[in-house]
């Protein structure tokens, strides 16, 4: 793992109160940290939001995307272990759910496990491989699935330029996670959270039984209403929900 930070790894989040927990946020395939900004207004003062910023995208355009995942995970760790050295939390969404969940392995080996992993919108680990190969669309197809499931404005894809910007980043994300493949670990101990949508088509039994043999310590699930980006439709109520069980299983603020 690496010495140092990478500076720009995570958003500095708005000023917050300096006992405040962090909350790590790890975005969806082709996302950025703008993609959680808006979470600071919304979540107590508990929480401070710090999403994440990865290689490919935003300031780190130029950046080399890591070949796997788990490498991916790696650098992360070093990162999220330097930047905050007290309790935190982390979250993902879509990839960033299974990029969260690499990091919390890596950090639990090295006794510094997340005080709850929030996982949402993503099949467990071992279903991963499962899943629809969205890396042999064509754009056309590609962006049409972006347009009818959310996280790409409808504007962005109708702009030739913004578009030609947006596709290989969502592809090379898209890569990352098809190419993922589980390794068998020690389950996690920290309490974890796994958030699902109906009818977004990951919200059956299966999902959560995948998820909750990923941790021994408490677990929680909670199914929203809508498509894969249920939370951009309720984002109060979901960040109400949020905040109250990370309040809870993570232990009050010291």
């Amino acid at each position: 793992m690496s010495s140092a930070p990478t500076v720009v790894t995570f958003d500095p989040g708005v000023p917050a109160r300096s006992d405040a927990v962090p909350l790590v946020c790890f975005p969806y395939a082709g996302g950025d940290s703008r993609a959680y900004r808006s979470w600071s207004g919304l979540l107590p003062a508990e929480l401070t939001v710090h999403p994440a910023r990865l290689p490919g995208r935003e300031r780190r355009y130029d950046e080399p995307v890591p070949a796997s995942i788990t490498d991916l995970a790696m650098t992360v760790a070093a990162d999220v272990s330097i930047a905050f050295p007290g309790r935190y939390v982390l979250f993902g969404h879509s990839m960033g759910a299974l990029l969260a969940f690499e990091v919390a392995r890596v950090l639990s080996r090295l006794d510094r496990p997340p005080a709850t992993l929030v996982v949402s919108g993503c099949p467990p680990p071992r279903l991963v491989a499962r899943t629809r190969r969205f890396t042999e669309l064509t754009d056309e197809a590609l962006g049409e699935w972006l347009r009818t499931g959310g996280g790409v404005p409808a504007e962005v894809l109708a702009d030739p330029a913004l578009r030609a910007y947006v596709l290989p980043i969502i592809r090379a994300d898209l890569k990352l996670f098809e190419g993922y493949r589980y390794q068998p670990r020690t389950p996690l101990t920290c309490p974890m959270v796994c958030y699902t949508a109906t009818p977004d088509g990951v919200a059956d039994e299966r999902v959560v039984a995948g998820w909750r043999e990923q941790t021994n310590g408490p677990f929680e699930t909670r199914t929203f209403a809508g498509n894969h980006f249920y939370f951009t439709d309720c984002p109060e109520q979901f960040a109400a929900d949020l905040a109250e069980r990370v309040g809870r299983l993570a232990g009050p603020v010291d």
